[in-house]
């Protein structure tokens, strides 16, 4: 268990990674609602909605969001080997892309991503599993993160955005409603030092525990609550200091206090992605061995408590790879499913699961059973319900 700085350690460049960020903050974000809308460029529509393809967890339940060309489909599985359900809102673009946030088994939240000339997102919720849907707006444009949206009820909804309003000196704020997405309150955060604060993810675990995650003076951030969200305490971080553009910490998946908890910090800088657990050791993080691959990444937790990496790869050079820290404290390769890989969730009962695409078809490969090694496809068919 060590404290280090990934800045001194891997001599990451805050210039390139400022001018990355420029490249981000300059997207055209709008609403995706119902209603026709026109169609963005194929090079922009694209590159933001494959962003967000992922696999998520709720127990044994599956949510997953994959292509359904030319736009995009979000399937639900409630049991393992059971049918994937099309739950996917009626009468919602997803022109622009979409971000789903597993909230429970019957529960998700849905963020569609913003193109155009206009500066908010819309939203949906579903607590029936996705039989019904509640829609709104979002105060700006959704951030991209794993974790964008919490609802720890239909009428209570959190959301990170890039605010609409003006003046507010953040790339990204946390933002409140208490009446289901018909008004919105920014929520302060309280910072360790001088410097602004991007948010990037938020999570409740439970009715009044939640988590937000993100960055403050360029080193990555957390926050916890214990009464609802009334109140939002800081969390002692030794963790990497980078550029608050690319610098970020991901929400835990247990309450304060409990053990093992764990958070990941990720920098990117140079097309490299630098990912770096983070452990709560009684009421303050340590840093653990960082991991460097190339690419974007996608990091879990499974329930037997070991931290995933999927390196999705740069094409045909630099194909998928994946990583596992062991009990040790060392990254370790694993074999991966061949094809390309986007999604990467904790299965229920231990070991992960990963969403693929080949030959136009959407796949999920679980880990061969009795230790053995590879992995085991099942085709995602999408049906409807009944």
């Amino acid at each position: 268990m060590i404290s280090f700085s990934l800045t001194a350690r891997l001599g990451l460049a805050t210039a390139t990674a400022a001018s990355l960020w420029a490249v981000i903050a300059n997207l055209p974000r709008a609403p995706v609602l119902p209603g026709a809308q026109s169609t963005p460029p194929t090079t922009t529509s694209g590159s933001l909605a494959r962003s967000m393809e992922k696999l998520s967890a709720a127990g044994a339940t599956l949510w997953a969001t994959i292509p359904a060309p030319p736009y995009w489909e979000i399937l639900r599985q409630a049991r393992p080997g059971g049918p994937w359900l099309n739950v996917t809102p009626e009468g919602e673009s997803t022109r622009g892309g979409l971000i789903t946030s597993a909230l429970g088994p019957k529960s998700a939240a849905v963020a569609y991503r913003a193109y155009g000339g206009n500066k908010r997102s819309g939203f949906a919720i579903t607590s029936d599993g996705g039989s019904t849907w509640k829609t709104g707006l979002l105060p700006g444009a959704v951030v991209t993160s794993n974790r964008p949206m919490a609802a720890p009820s239909l009428n209570s909804i959190w959301a990170v955005v890039h605010p609409a309003r003006s003046g507010s000196g953040q790339s990204s704020v946390l933002e409140h409603s208490t009446d289901a997405g018909q008004s919105w309150r920014a929520i302060p955060l309280a910072t360790s030092g001088p410097g602004s604060c991007a948010v990037k993810s938020v999570r409740f675990v439970s009715a009044s525990t939640g988590w937000v995650g993100g960055s403050c003076a360029g080193r990555p951030a957390l926050w916890s609550t214990t009464n609802g969200g009334r109140s939002w305490s800081a969390e002692p971080l030794t963790a990497p200091a980078h550029s608050v553009a690319v610098a970020s910490a991901a929400v835990p998946d247990g309450a304060p206090g409990s053990q093992p908890l764990w958070s990941w910090a990720k920098v990117a800088s140079h097309g490299r992605t630098v990912v770096a657990p983070l452990k709560d050791t009684g009421g303050h993080w340590h840093g653990y061995a960082s991991l460097t691959v190339a690419g974007r990444i996608r990091v879990t937790r499974s329930g037997s408590g070991e931290i995933w990496v999927l390196a999705e790869g740069q094409g045909t050079k630099a194909p998928p790879r994946l990583f596992v820290l062991d009990s040790s404290g060392r990254w370790v390769k694993k074999s991966s499913p061949p094809g390309g890989l986007v999604g990467i969730t904790a299965l229920a009962g231990g070991g992960v699961g990963i969403l693929g695409h080949s030959d136009k078809r959407s796949f999920l490969w679980v880990p061969k059973p009795k230790g053995l090694p590879g992995w085991l496809p099942s085709e995602i068919k999408p049906t409807t319900a009944p």
